[in-house]
Protein backbone atom coordinates (compact mmCIF):
# COMPACT_ATOMS: atom_id res chain seq x y z
CA UNK A 1 0.00 0.00 0.00
CA UNK A 2 1.38 3.22 -1.02
CA UNK A 3 0.06 6.64 0.85
CA UNK A 4 1.41 10.06 -0.21
CA UNK A 5 3.39 12.41 1.96
CA UNK A 6 0.41 14.78 2.14
CA UNK A 7 -1.72 12.02 3.60
CA UNK A 8 1.30 11.38 6.71
CA UNK A 9 1.31 14.94 7.22
CA UNK A 10 -2.04 15.50 7.56
CA UNK A 11 -1.49 12.90 10.26
CA UNK A 12 0.94 14.84 11.82
CA UNK A 13 -0.82 18.08 11.73
CA UNK A 14 -3.82 16.50 13.22
CA UNK A 15 -1.64 14.63 16.49
CA UNK A 16 -0.45 18.77 16.68
CA UNK A 17 -4.40 19.89 16.13
CA UNK A 18 -5.48 17.76 19.23
CA UNK A 19 -2.89 19.03 21.59
CA UNK A 20 -3.26 22.67 20.91
CA UNK A 21 -6.91 21.94 21.02
CA UNK A 22 -6.10 20.52 24.93
CA UNK A 23 -3.94 23.57 25.87
CA UNK A 24 -7.02 25.85 25.02
CA UNK A 25 -8.81 25.07 27.68
CA UNK A 26 -5.48 24.42 30.44
CA UNK A 27 -7.04 27.06 32.37
CA UNK A 28 -10.15 25.00 33.12
CA UNK A 29 -7.62 22.06 34.77
CA UNK A 30 -9.00 21.80 38.49
CA UNK A 31 -5.69 20.81 39.49
CA UNK A 32 -3.08 23.07 38.09
CA UNK A 33 -0.07 24.21 40.05
CA UNK A 34 -0.09 23.50 43.46
CA UNK A 35 0.88 26.64 44.81
CA UNK A 36 -2.32 27.91 43.66
CA UNK A 37 -4.24 25.90 46.36
CA UNK A 38 -4.99 22.86 43.97
CA UNK A 39 -5.02 19.57 45.56
CA UNK A 40 -2.21 17.30 44.88
CA UNK A 41 -2.08 14.91 42.48
CA UNK A 42 -0.27 12.27 44.90
CA UNK A 43 -2.72 8.80 45.34
CA UNK A 44 -4.11 9.79 42.20
CA UNK A 45 -3.47 8.09 38.72
CA UNK A 46 -3.49 9.35 35.49
CA UNK A 47 -7.36 10.01 34.29
CA UNK A 48 -8.15 13.42 34.13
CA UNK A 49 -4.53 14.47 34.10
CA UNK A 50 -2.63 16.94 32.02
CA UNK A 51 0.82 15.26 31.15
CA UNK A 52 3.73 14.28 28.73
CA UNK A 53 4.73 10.69 28.80
CA UNK A 54 8.13 9.33 27.48
CA UNK A 55 9.03 5.00 28.14
CA UNK A 56 11.28 2.69 26.91
CA UNK A 57 10.27 -1.07 26.14
CA UNK A 58 11.48 -4.48 26.03
CA UNK A 59 9.88 -7.10 23.65
CA UNK A 60 10.31 -11.01 23.32
CA UNK A 61 8.99 -12.16 20.76
CA UNK A 62 7.97 -15.38 20.58
CA UNK A 63 9.24 -18.33 18.57
CA UNK A 64 11.59 -16.03 16.81
CA UNK A 65 14.92 -15.63 19.48
CA UNK A 66 14.97 -12.38 18.73
CA UNK A 67 13.89 -9.13 20.47
CA UNK A 68 12.68 -5.60 20.23
CA UNK A 69 13.23 -2.26 21.54
CA UNK A 70 10.65 0.65 21.56
CA UNK A 71 9.99 4.12 22.60
CA UNK A 72 6.84 5.76 23.11
CA UNK A 73 5.81 9.09 23.76
CA UNK A 74 2.46 10.43 24.69
CA UNK A 75 0.42 13.89 25.50
CA UNK A 76 -2.62 13.61 27.47
CA UNK A 77 -5.24 16.15 28.33
CA UNK A 78 -8.40 16.75 29.95
CA UNK A 79 -11.48 17.95 28.00
CA UNK A 80 -13.69 17.63 31.07
CA UNK A 81 -14.00 15.32 34.20
CA UNK A 82 -15.42 12.32 32.21
CA UNK A 83 -12.67 12.61 28.94
CA UNK A 84 -9.27 12.42 28.13
CA UNK A 85 -7.85 13.25 24.87
CA UNK A 86 -4.67 11.56 24.02
CA UNK A 87 -1.90 11.58 21.24
CA UNK A 88 0.77 9.14 20.90
CA UNK A 89 3.65 8.56 18.74
CA UNK A 90 5.46 5.25 19.13
CA UNK A 91 8.88 3.66 17.31
CA UNK A 92 10.14 0.11 17.69
CA UNK A 93 12.94 -2.18 15.83
CA UNK A 94 13.76 -5.79 16.42
CA UNK A 95 17.07 -7.31 16.67
CA UNK A 96 18.61 -9.11 13.76
CA UNK A 97 16.28 -10.96 11.44
CA UNK A 98 17.63 -13.07 8.48
CA UNK A 99 17.79 -10.44 5.98
CA UNK A 100 18.14 -7.52 7.96
CA UNK A 101 15.67 -5.81 11.06
CA UNK A 102 11.96 -4.91 10.83
CA UNK A 103 11.15 -1.53 12.51
CA UNK A 104 7.62 0.60 12.78
CA UNK A 105 6.59 3.81 12.91
CA UNK A 106 3.38 4.38 14.42
CA UNK A 107 1.04 7.89 15.31
CA UNK A 108 -2.13 7.53 17.06
CA UNK A 109 -4.88 9.55 18.36
CA UNK A 110 -8.11 9.71 20.15
CA UNK A 111 -10.27 9.94 23.20
CA UNK A 112 -10.63 8.28 26.46
CA UNK A 113 -13.73 8.41 28.94
CA UNK A 114 -14.04 7.42 32.25
CA UNK A 115 -16.27 7.53 35.45
CA UNK A 116 -15.37 7.55 38.89
CA UNK A 117 -17.20 4.36 40.66
CA UNK A 118 -16.57 3.97 44.04
CA UNK A 119 -13.35 4.97 44.36
CA UNK A 120 -11.90 3.62 40.86
CA UNK A 121 -12.07 4.65 37.20
CA UNK A 122 -13.26 2.17 34.61
CA UNK A 123 -12.75 3.46 31.13
CA UNK A 124 -13.20 2.84 27.21
CA UNK A 125 -10.67 4.44 24.91
CA UNK A 126 -10.41 4.44 21.14
CA UNK A 127 -7.88 5.88 18.55
CA UNK A 128 -7.24 6.18 14.87
CA UNK A 129 -4.19 6.51 13.26
CA UNK A 130 -1.62 5.40 10.61
CA UNK A 131 1.53 2.74 11.34
CA UNK A 132 4.65 2.75 8.90
CA UNK A 133 7.03 -0.18 8.62
CA UNK A 134 10.24 -1.44 6.77
CA UNK A 135 11.81 -4.91 7.18
CA UNK A 136 14.08 -7.93 5.53
CA UNK A 137 13.88 -8.33 1.56
CA UNK A 138 13.09 -4.93 0.75
CA UNK A 139 9.80 -4.72 2.91
CA UNK A 140 8.15 -1.21 3.48
CA UNK A 141 4.19 -0.58 3.48
CA UNK A 142 2.27 1.69 5.46
CA UNK A 143 -1.63 1.45 6.38
CA UNK A 144 -4.66 2.86 8.64
CA UNK A 145 -4.68 1.50 12.12
CA UNK A 146 -7.15 1.80 14.52
CA UNK A 147 -7.40 0.86 18.32
CA UNK A 148 -9.43 0.02 21.55
CA UNK A 149 -9.32 -0.93 25.06
CA UNK A 150 -10.98 -1.17 28.49
CA UNK A 151 -9.25 -1.04 31.71
CA UNK A 152 -10.12 0.17 35.45
CA UNK A 153 -7.69 2.54 37.32
CA UNK A 154 -7.37 1.72 40.86
CA UNK A 155 -5.44 3.84 43.08
CA UNK A 156 -3.78 2.54 46.12
CA UNK A 157 -2.14 4.26 49.21
CA UNK A 158 1.30 6.06 48.85
CA UNK A 159 0.45 7.56 45.66
CA UNK A 160 0.70 3.88 43.63
CA UNK A 161 -2.39 3.50 41.04
CA UNK A 162 -3.07 0.22 39.04
CA UNK A 163 -4.33 -0.27 35.64
CA UNK A 164 -5.20 -3.87 34.25
CA UNK A 165 -6.61 -3.19 30.83
CA UNK A 166 -7.52 -5.19 27.36
CA UNK A 167 -7.10 -3.59 24.15
CA UNK A 168 -7.96 -4.64 20.85
CA UNK A 169 -5.40 -3.05 18.25
CA UNK A 170 -5.67 -3.65 14.23
CA UNK A 171 -2.89 -2.14 11.48
CA UNK A 172 -5.55 -2.76 8.94
CA UNK A 173 -3.23 -3.87 6.02
CA UNK A 174 -0.47 -5.71 7.56
CA UNK A 175 -0.35 -9.30 7.39
CA UNK A 176 -0.99 -10.25 10.64
CA UNK A 177 -1.95 -6.75 11.84
CA UNK A 178 -4.27 -7.45 14.23
CA UNK A 179 -4.22 -8.57 18.04
CA UNK A 180 -5.53 -8.61 21.24
CA UNK A 181 -3.66 -7.52 24.32
CA UNK A 182 -3.98 -7.58 28.02
CA UNK A 183 -1.73 -5.75 30.56
CA UNK A 184 -1.43 -4.13 34.32
CA UNK A 185 0.50 -0.70 34.47
CA UNK A 186 1.51 0.97 37.57
CA UNK A 187 2.09 4.95 38.06
CA UNK A 188 3.51 6.28 41.19
CA UNK A 189 3.55 10.35 41.90
CA UNK A 190 6.95 11.29 42.93
CA UNK A 191 5.64 14.44 43.68
CA UNK A 192 3.08 16.73 42.31
CA UNK A 193 4.34 17.23 38.64
CA UNK A 194 6.82 14.13 37.96
CA UNK A 195 5.64 9.93 38.33
CA UNK A 196 7.68 7.03 36.87
CA UNK A 197 5.48 4.35 35.16
CA UNK A 198 6.09 0.54 34.67
CA UNK A 199 4.15 -1.70 33.14
CA UNK A 200 3.91 -5.26 31.33
CA UNK A 201 1.59 -5.88 28.20
CA UNK A 202 0.88 -10.23 26.45
CA UNK A 203 0.33 -9.68 23.03
CA UNK A 204 -1.28 -13.04 22.43
CA UNK A 205 0.50 -15.47 20.58
CA UNK A 206 2.99 -12.67 19.66
CA UNK A 207 4.79 -11.35 22.42
CA UNK A 208 5.63 -9.68 26.48
CA UNK A 209 6.51 -5.85 26.65
CA UNK A 210 8.30 -5.11 29.63
CA UNK A 211 7.63 -1.07 30.26
CA UNK A 212 9.67 1.58 32.39
CA UNK A 213 8.53 5.48 31.88
CA UNK A 214 8.39 8.55 33.22
CA UNK A 215 4.92 11.28 33.05
CA UNK A 216 5.41 14.53 33.35
CA UNK A 217 2.28 16.91 34.78
CA UNK A 218 1.89 20.38 33.38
Amino acid sequence: MNTSHSFKTLLVAGALALGLTGSAVASQDPLAAGADGAPSVAGQGLLGQSFYHASYGFLNLDGTGVDAHSLTLDYNRPIDETMDTFASARFLRTGSLPGGRYSEQALNFGARFYRLFHGVKPYWDAGIGWTWAKGPGGFRDNTFAWNSSIGVEVPTAFGLSLTPYVQYADAIDFADGDSWNVGLKGNYWLNDRTAILAGVERAIEESWEYRVGVNFRF
